[in-house]
């Protein structure tokens, strides 16, 4: 169901029942911000905690040393932050706004929370893995500092490490591992040859929400040895009749530069008809050339491509038909980006690698010249599903899914 302004930090114990009451464990634990300190806990007790992040993500934890349960440490972190913890029916605690309880006063209901990164739609309470939820409200906002996969993950997912502004995933890392790419649960690459272009598959204005799965998981098959990362893509109105939604959006370097303009335009328009729906995306991104705070052209990566002067374009079609039984799901998008060849990259050269007179930055300089340069950086991907699902097949659940991924030959800038 619909994540509303909230991201969760868990870590997960077996899928069997918790105890109702947790060891004694001694525990030190730092003053540091209130995710990191949670996950902390979950992982040290193995249990489940659920921290919307509209209640923690701007609060600081005080420090905690002691022998406490689960519940008990958590408590001690929560004292004066306003916040309380509460246990869920499957034993799961869940941190809440602190709430005085009167006799007379109905218990609130917790909301539920499923993840579809594991193929089909998971209780996080039933997934070994530490869970992130990012909700749309979460990407909208960080789409306003930057619009790439990774730009909206570096300031939304604690843990984890961003890129070289690159088309690549070099660089990338969620605690540590190379995370893999899903878009609506389809692997944006084959593990046996990684084209390594899958940190740029989407534009960032047709995803709803951003499932994070962390830590080594075969679910996906090979290649998540850092976690699973799943682009949840939008869906139409949930309003009979039709919606439509128009994005356009400017940004320069602040000295003005005239090669610095970004100009980005995102259309998506949907209809909903009692058990149909249809939903078209197209977006352009026209990315202008980067420069840092001193207003120096910031330089580009050779051979896999950077973000900075290129173009994308990205198609993007959904339809469903959903009944109290049966649903069919239909998804194509396909993304391609491309260097517009205003600049091109400057090797430099570290220290250990050159005489002291000869050390310089990676730069860039304006033009192309193709009697020195191959051509630019290109990233072009292709993902479509079909997914079915019957409630009730002789009273089982059955869910079956068919994909194709193409990723075209990759081109490297030099």
């Amino acid at each position: 169901m619909c994540i509303r302004d909230s991201a969760i930090s868990a870590a997960v114990a077996p899928q069997v029942a918790l105890a109702k009451q947790t060891p004694l464990q001694s525990i030190s634990i730092q003053a540091q911000p209130l995710q990191n300190a949670l996950v902390e806990i979950g992982l040290k007790y193995d249990v489940v905690v659920v921290a919307p992040n509209s209640l923690t993500g701007s609060k600081y934890s005080k420090a905690v040393e002691g022998s406490f349960s689960a519940f008990e440490a958590i408590k001690v972190l929560l004292k004066g932050s306003g916040l309380d913890v509460k246990r869920a029916e499957n034993d799961a605690l869940i941190i809440v706004e602190f709430e005085r309880s009167t006799d007379d006063k109905p218990q609130k209901q917790i909301e539920k929370i499923s993840v579809t990164g594991y193929r089909i739609d998971t209780s996080p309470a039933k997934i070994t893995n530490q869970i992130t939820v990012i909700s749309e409200s979460e990407i909208k906002q960080a789409i306003t500092v930057s619009d790439s996969m990774s730009g909206v993950l570096e300031t939304t997912l604690p843990g984890y490490s961003g890129s070289t502004s690159s088309q690549t995933l070099r660089g990338i890392s969620l605690r540590g591992g190379n995370p893999l790419i899903l878009i609506d649960g389809i692997p944006q690459f084959v593990s046996m040859f990684d084209s390594n272009k899958e940190a740029n598959t989407i534009d960032m204005d047709f995803v709803s929400k951003i499932e994070v799965i962390h830590g080594a998981t075969a679910r996906q098959g090979i290649g998540g040895t850092g976690g699973i990362i799943n682009l949840v893509t939008k869906t139409p109105s949930t309003d009979d009749g039709f919606s439509q939604d128009l994005t356009f959006r400017l940004s320069f370097d602040d000295s003005y530069s005239d090669d610095s303009l970004t100009k980005k335009v995102a259309y998506t328009a949907g209809l909903n008809k009692d058990n149909l729906s249809f939903m078209f995306g197209y977006a352009r991104n026209d990315r202008g050339m980067s420069y840092d705070a001193n207003g120096e052209v910031v330089g580009l990566v050779r051979y896999s491509g950077s973000l900075a002067d290129t173009l994308s374009e990205n198609y993007m079609f959904k339809g469903s038909y959903i009944n109290d039984v049966h649903s069919l799901n239909v998804m194509h998008n396909t993304f391609k980006m491309e260097g517009k060849r205003g600049w091109s990259p400057v090797s430099g050269c570290h220290p250990t690698r050159c005489e002291v007179a000869d050390v310089k930055l990676q730069s860039a300089e304006r033009g192309w010249d193709d009697s020195v340069h191959a051509l630019p950086g290109i990233s072009d991907n292709t993902a479509s599903s079909i997914d079915y699902i019957n409630e009730d097949l002789f009273s089982w659940k059955l869910v079956a899914v068919s994909y194709t991924h193409l990723t075209l030959p990759t081109i490297y800038s030099v």
